[in-house]
């Protein structure tokens, strides 16, 4: 088992982190593994990422759109390291903006996760035939556990992966 996840990444492009970019994700397509837990989007849903007209990215469409392309291009790389690859898509965290509510974009930001990003992501688990973990769902009720608004504490992520190992079958 190994994490190639990075905080503060996001699939679109321009923004200040691209997880294409990154060394975790060209360690990841490196390494195999049975099991692979694919969980983006809530630093897509980021205004200053997803509506910034000046962005720079190759793509040629709406950052929505670069998303869904975008992840679909990560789930593929990873079939094609391992076609017999378990690949579950995680829902973002949950966002409660009544923690933190003076944060900026926190309003926004639950707003875009609503609105679009989860919405692609469910599309996308459809799509492409992998496990979709609505981790949203999963800790609806777990407040006490975030820290501000966005980040789980320690306990928190240490009962979300409790949860998430309940779900992989």
């Amino acid at each position: 088992m190994k994490n190639f996840g990075k905080g503060g990444e996001t699939l679109i492009d321009g923004s200040n982190f691209p997880y294409s970019k990154t060394e975790e994700y060209k360690k990841s397509l490196k390494f195999t593994s049975d099991i692979v837990l694919i969980m983006f989007g809530t630093n897509d849903a980021n205004p200053k990422c997803f509506l910034d007209p000046k962005r720079p990215t190759k793509f040629n469409g709406s950052a929505k759109e670069e998303f869904k392309s975008e992840y679909i291009k990560l789930i593929k790389d990873y079939k094609e390291k391992n076609k017999n690859t378990q690949i579950y898509v995680l829902t973002p965290m949950l966002i409660w903006v009544e923690k933190n509510p003076k944060k900026e974009f926190i309003k926004e930001r639950k707003e875009a996760l609503n609105s679009w990003v989860i919405p692609i992501v469910k599309e996308i688990a459809l799509e492409q035939d992998v496990t979709l973990i609505d981790v949203y769902q999963l800790i609806k009720k777990s407040l006490k556990f975030s820290k501000d608004g966005v980040h789980l504490t320690k306990d928190g992520y240490k009962v979300l992966a409790k949860k998430i190992g309940k779900e992989i079958k």
